[in-house]
């Protein structure tokens, strides 16, 4: 069976998962559920298939004047996250066929979400910019359903509301992109858009590209437009926020990846430098308020927000090793934003499944009333454990590989930046793209794209070292010392389908982090489509192994030819050597404790004789309160107070004071009519 059917398949199920829900309650929750499942599947082989054979399709549905054919096609890059979406929707379907019985509307929830799997699907098929459009909303608005399943709640609500008014600011800027290059091309074909975006002045193009990021960096929950996701992400089901933090957020960068790197041939070294600091930006932003969070599901929002922007700060040192003329240093950056984005796919729906496992057996979400649930709960401790692992960057689980390779490529870009002999080679092609900014165009920007370069891989350091403390605290809260709370004590293990549903998850994470290299190779058609033949190059690095890249001298690339895979072999040999001594003198420190014949000691914790109670436990702000402190210069600034109320504050004053041109007289009405019309007849012409 062609890849192009069971792609057209997969569309079937999922409209028959929708349709499912007429039936009975349990039955339809239960098939809906079921063709969910294999509606991933069949879609899963599509994309495999596309990504094994390297041959994109496309398929055109019907002719629609003045744009041109509706057109679907399957290329590299959409296979790739075609591949990630129907991966993740078959345990998130086995999940929810036990776990949405207990939520509200799960007959609402089961048939939104099968739509939801259709519109996201379409959006990253769409070749067309009325499809896409059509379909990204669809997105938005089935999502929007899916987050107001519970809208008696009023948080519930005002999340709902505070997530459509930021979508709908994003879905503008995207229609004025789109709509404005399908005008000047002619039709609204992606390879037609291409082109006329490549054909616009300077000027043009850098405002066509600055409303593409903010659109789509809305939605993939960029600061300081991310203030939906925190709201929005919590509310929603488990399993729905599984799909919107692991899935939703990566069809806005698709399509950013598919215009910065396949539309646009060149762009300002300034603008690359904006997104390097964008995603430097959301990365700090979001481990940080994920550290200082008490509320477990928002604190996995959060983490979103620091991962996604990890990925931008990788798509951002592609951009700008691009424009400096390196071509090896972006394939190496983009396929490390790529293999990110999978492993956060990944490892974020992991813990959103076992944050709602969590939530269904002790009802509760505040870390602080949680704890001791190891005892009670062991495979979903084990399941929320790995994916801390994966989250925290942690090697030998997925989030390490990808990680590393982003730090790598921003070391590169970084030291070919302040490499003197390098200057001129790299200094015409990015002052060039500094024309357009006039004052700006003496700076140096090599010099200035190193400086930052190396800066953001000092602060994505950084990033790691918070996300670790954040997630040792969640894990340590939640599961480790005493219950803080009836429903904590209470707590029973969840039932088998939703735990066969997190191991499936916490399996791949442990796969890709031992087998990075399976994860690069997927990563090399998407690669090609936006890249065409100088994508060649992290084929070494998957030949490689993980694709550990060492200096051979200032000024020389060594992807190629830096390390031998002699020596790469040679370090992953001493590397296990090194792990079989360490389990042998483990194992040898054991045995010789059980032959002294000294059995342990337990004792009760000193209290200085008082009974020692779970509210003296290290709870979840406790934890944070010290971190908090000494980074308190940055929780001065809150996004929503400091930027966003003010803003909102000064249209609420415009607006009184327009207030009086809508005074209920038609005569005024009229005559506003007449001036419009007065001035059409005048300037229209």
């Amino acid at each position: 069976m062609s890849s192009q059917t069971l792609m057209m398949t997969a569309f079937f199920l999922f409209l028959l998962g929708s349709l499912s829900t007429l039936t009975r309650r349990m039955m339809a929750i239960r098939l809906g559920h079921a063709l969910l499942m294999m509606a991933g599947l069949s879609g899963f082989v599509a994309a495999l298939l596309v990504l094994w054979s390297g041959t994109a399709w496309s398929l055109d549905l019907w002719s629609m004047a003045p744009f041109g054919m509706i057109t679907l096609r399957m290329d590299g890059l959409a296979a790739f996250f075609i591949l990630l979406f129907h991966g993740v929707a078959m345990p998130v379907a086995l999940f929810g066929s036990s776990f949405a019985a207990g939520e509200a509307k799960p007959l609402w929830q089961t048939a939104l979400l099968n739509l939801f799997f259709v519109a996201i699907d379409l959006v990253v098929l769409a070749d067309q910019a009325i499809l896409f459009l059509l379909a990204w909303e669809s997105m938005s608005l089935v999502s929007t359903g899916l987050v107001l399943s519970r809208h008696e709640e009023s948080p519930v609500r005002h999340a709902g509301f505070v997530y459509l008014a930021m979508t709908h600011l994003a879905g503008g800027f995207v229609v004025l992109f789109l709509l404005y290059l399908t005008v000047q091309a002619g039709d609204g074909h992606f390879a037609s858009l291409a082109e006329a975006l490549q054909g616009q002045v300077p000027e043009v193009q850098l405002l066509l590209l600055l409303a593409a990021l903010l659109g789509l960096g809305t939605k993939a929950g960029l600061v300081p437009v991310h203030i939906w996701l925190p709201r929005a992400h919590p509310v929603a089901s488990a399993h729905v926020s599984a799909v919107m933090s692991g899935l939703m957020v990566k069809a806005a960068l698709y399509m950013l990846i598919r215009v910065f790197f396949g539309w646009a041939e060149a762009l300002p070294m300034a603008l690359a430098l904006l997104v390097l600091g964008v995603g430097t930006l959301s990365a700090l932003a979001g481990v940080y308020y994920a550290l200082v969070e008490k509320d477990l599901k928002r604190m996995l929002a959060f983490s979103t927000v620091e991962n996604v922007g990890i990925i931008v700060m990788a798509l951002g040192a592609a951009l700008v090793a691009r424009e400096a003329g390196l071509a090896e240093v972006t394939s190496l950056a983009l396929s490390a934003a790529l293999f990110h984005g999978l492993n956060h796919g990944l490892f974020k729906s992991l813990l959103f499944l076992s944050s709602g496992a969590v939530y269904r057996a002790s009802h509760e979400k505040n870390m602080d009333h949680l704890g001791g649930l190891i005892r009670q709960m062991p495979a979903t401790a084990a399941a929320f454990f790995i994916g801390s692992l994966a989250v925290a960057g942690i090697p030998l689980v997925n989030g390490f590989a990808s990680e590393w390779l982003t730090l790598q490529s921003l070391f590169y870009v970084g030291a070919f930046g302040l490499n003197a002999d390098m200057g001129m080679a790299i200094g015409g092609s990015v002052n060039s793209g500094a024309t357009m900014l006039g004052g700006l165009s003496s700076l140096n920007w090599t010099l200035v794209g190193g400086v930052l370069a190396l800066l953001a891989a000092a602060l994505l350091g950084l990033v790691g070292a918070l996300a670790a403390a954040c997630f040792v605290k969640a894990f340590g809260t939640v599961f480790l010392a005493l219950p803080r709370s009836q429903g904590a004590r209470e707590a029973r293990e969840v039932p088998a389908v939703m735990r066969a549903a997190m191991a499936l998850l916490a399996g791949a994470c442990v796969f890709f982090g031992l087998l990075p290299s399976a994860g690069l190779r997927l990563t090399l058609p998407a690669l090609e489509a936006v890249l065409g033949p100088t994508a060649s190059s992290p084929l070494v690095l998957m030949d490689q192994g993980l694709g550990l890249i060492f200096w051979s001298a200032p000024g020389n690339l060594p992807i190629s030819g830096g390390a031998s895979a002699g020596s790469q072999l040679m370090i992953y040999a001493v590397a296990g050597l090194l792990m079989v001594v360490a389990l042998l003198v483990a194992a040898v420190l054991t045995l010789l404790r059980k032959r002294s014949g000294r059995a342990p000691v337990v004792a009760e914790t000193w209290n200085c004789g008082l009974p020692l109670e779970p509210t003296m436990e290290y709870n979840a702000t406790s934890f944070a309160t010290p971190l908090r402190l000494a980074l308190g210069f940055v929780g001065r600034f809150a996004v929503e107070r400091d930027l966003y109320r003010p803003f909102a504050d000064g249209l609420l004053r415009l607006a009184q004071r327009m207030r009086p041109l809508q005074g209920g007289n038609v005569h005024i009405y009229l005559s506003y009519i007449f001036a419009t019309l007065l001035l059409l007849l005048l300037f229209g012409r």
